[in-house]
């Protein structure tokens, strides 16, 4: 055994990942100051799992991974792993090279490995111990270290002694074996203060204890009643799943069809609702119309108010132009009346004055006052000329004012048929209006009835829909727990299937032995079977059969007594462990005869050979293990016979 090879990668000074080959009868590493000697013996300590800092020559763990330079940057980790020759096979393990790995993170996590397969570090110094390798061992001598080996205590010198002399395992298996030991006896005391305290407690305990075998009796019953009930109930929700399929497609049609009407509803609704919506626009738009037609009206007749004040204030108007042209006409007949007689004076003033005229050659003072009074009287003539001229003009602008009223007049009269046949107009109008009006109101009246006929419906249809919801989802329940059920009986059937074929519950040997039947075909011939895969036992004796055979349940069936050597010296071989055998060619019946009168008087059942059911080649086995065996119906009738 020696040191084969060493790779690290990442370890102090050693950035890049090196392999170091050590040929046989290398036993120092020498160099100058600097080179990485002590690195490398630092490095193996490290890797058999060295935990001392200061002896690393560190301040904390993490210095053994690579730091960096100026020109490389620190790595994260550091593994180093040494390959041990192991041809001579002092190292226990069945390999030929030993590979001893220990990887460590800058983040403090520490992994070792034993051949790349992973492992502790208890496990790599176990391996190691009495081999002299190791971080104690005399494998790695290091500076000094002769120096405190020789000036080092007895005791400390004898552990190296020890560990040369291949004795420190037996010293650590001894230590380990007195721990134990002293565990033990404190275990002892223990047990013996428990079993004082139970030798107390006995009375109650056997109480308990019988009430603990009534209640795994009972328990055990109560699991077959659960199986019984579990396979019934599988059973009735099988049917009653098929017969909830059919209810299920059933209600999905119902469902669908409701759901098909709630949608038509839905649709008429809608439609109904946009008829009502279009209904309350234009019996809206109709009332915005009709309050617009009742202004208009009541404008109209404000402004008909209004005229018809005009017209009398026109009337008076006229009666009182009326008057007027009428003195007006007086006084124009008076006027004219004047100028006859004007006219009439004038003719004698003409007459007058052709006569002074005539007289004029004969007295100018005649002449004279002749001239003064036909000046005066021509004055005069054309002083009523003018008055004549300005009442003229004055009956002139009358005449045309009483045209122009009359025309007002006749025009207030036009306007006041328009307006009248307008406020006619408006009257029927506001008739049509208001039947539109009451015809709509009516028809709203129906829509809201069909609204709250179709919202009633539709609340039916909601209900009917949430019920037949909760009866779908009551259904999907049921289904669901009873798929829970059902796979929980599964479950437990699988579980007690696996436990039968993993052969749970049978001593390790005979589960060993029934293992390796399953590979070995030789050895599975001469095996005929478990004593207890052989019975039948009814469920009413399954209990009696079970106490009276107990670990019997579990010897082996063979044909004859070499089967059974053979299976014997197979198990020795295979170190698996020891098995009762019952050979079918050697085995006798011990069976005992019990009298009828007996039976009847004790309350005897029968022997438990009798009780059970089995093949009759296996008749001795049974004989054998239950011949002797008598079952009765009571305690009572136990203790009488």
């Amino acid at each position: 055994m020696h040191l084969k090879r060493m790779e690290m990668q990442g370890f102090k000074s050693f950035a890049d990942k090196i392999e170091i080959e050590f040929e046989e009868g290398i036993t120092s590493i020498v160099g100058p100051n600097g080179s990485g000697k002590s690195n490398i013996s630092d490095a193996i300590r490290w890797v058999l799992g060295e935990q001392s800092v200061k002896t690393l020559r560190g301040t904390k763990m993490e210095d053994v991974i690579f730091s960096g330079t100026d020109k490389r940057k620190p790595l994260g980790f550091t593994e180093v792993t040494i390959i041990i020759d192991n041809q001579n096979g002092e190292i226990p393990i069945d390999y030929k090279e030993v590979a001893i790995t220990r990887r460590m993170f800058r983040s403090g996590e520490s992994e070792y490995y034993l051949n790349k397969n992973s492992c502790r570090l208890k496990d790599i110094r176990e391996l190691l111990m009495d081999t002299g390798i190791g971080i104690d061992g005399y494998s790695i001598i290091g500076q000094g270290k002769i120096d405190e080996i020789l000036s080092t205590r007895p005791e400390d010198r004898r552990n190296i002694f020890e560990e040369a002399a291949g004795i420190v395992k037996y010293k650590f298996k001894k230590e380990a074996a007195e721990r134990k030991l002293e565990k033990t006896n404190n275990n002892l005391l223990r047990i013996k203060d428990i079993l004082n305290e139970l030798g107390r407690q006995c009375k109650r305990l056997e109480i308990q204890s019988e009430r603990a075998n009534r209640f795994i009796e009972l328990s055990k019953k109560l699991k077959e009643l659960e199986v019984n009930l579990l396979i019934r109930s599988i059973d009735r929700v099988e049917k009653k799943l098929s017969i909830t399929k059919d209810e299920i497609t059933q209600l999905q049609v119902q469902i669908d069809g409701i759901v098909d009407e709630r949608n038509r509803v839905e649709k008429d609704l809608s439609l109904i609702k946009g008829q009502v919506e279009k209904n309350e626009a234009i019996l809206e738009k109709a009332q915005q119309e009709k309050a617009q037609l009742v202004n208009m009206l009541n404008d109209k007749k404000n402004h008909l108010v209004l005229l018809k004040e005009k017209e009398k204030f026109y009337i008076k108007d006229m009666n009182r132009l009326g008057m007027e042209i009428e003195n007006l006409g007086k006084e124009l007949e008076l006027l004219r009346d004047a100028e006859g007689s004007l006219l009439r004076e004038y003719k004698g003033i003409d007459k007058r004055f052709n006569a002074l005229r005539d007289k004029l050659s004969h007295n100018r003072t005649e002449l004279e006052e002749v001239d003064a009074i036909i000046q005066s009287q021509e004055k005069a003539i054309e002083e009523k000329k003018d008055e004549v001229v300005d009442l003229l003009n004055k009956i002139t602008d009358k005449r045309s004012r009483i045209s122009s009223i009359e025309s007002f007049k006749k025009n207030i009269d036009k306007r006041i048929i328009q307006i009248e046949k307008q406020i006619q107009l408006l009257l029927n109008r506001k008739e049509t209006i208001h039947d539109s009006l009451e015809e709509i109101q009516s028809m709203e009246r129906e829509e809201k009835d069909r609204v709250v006929e179709y919202t009633r419906l539709l609340s039916d249809i909601r209900a009917k829909d949430k019920e037949d919801k909760l009866l779908l989802n009551d259904l999907h329940n049921e289904i669901n727990q009873n798929k829970v059920d059902l796979q929980g009986s599964i479950s437990k059937y699988n579980l007690l299937k696996n436990m039968e074929e993993a052969y749970e519950g049978y001593y390790r040997s005979v589960k060993n032995l029934m293992l390796a039947c399953e590979k070995d075909k030789e050895l599975r011939g001469r095996f005929v079977g478990i004593v207890a895969d052989l019975l039948k036992v009814d469920e009413k004796y399954e209990r009696a059969i079970e106490i009276a055979l107990g670990g019997s349940l579990q010897n082996v069936v063979t044909q004859d007594e070499g089967d059974a050597k053979f299976i014997i010296a197979y198990l020795r071989k295979k170190n698996l462990g020891r098995i009762t055998f019952l050979p079918l060619s050697t085995i006798e019946d011990r069976s005992i005869y019990i009298k009828d009168q007996d039976r009847q008087r004790y309350g005897i059942l029968g022997l438990g050979s009798e009780l059970v059911n089995y093949d009759m080649k296996y008749a001795n086995v049974v004989g054998h293990l239950l011949g002797r065996i008598i079952v009765v119906e009571d305690l009572d009738h136990a203790i009488l016979a």
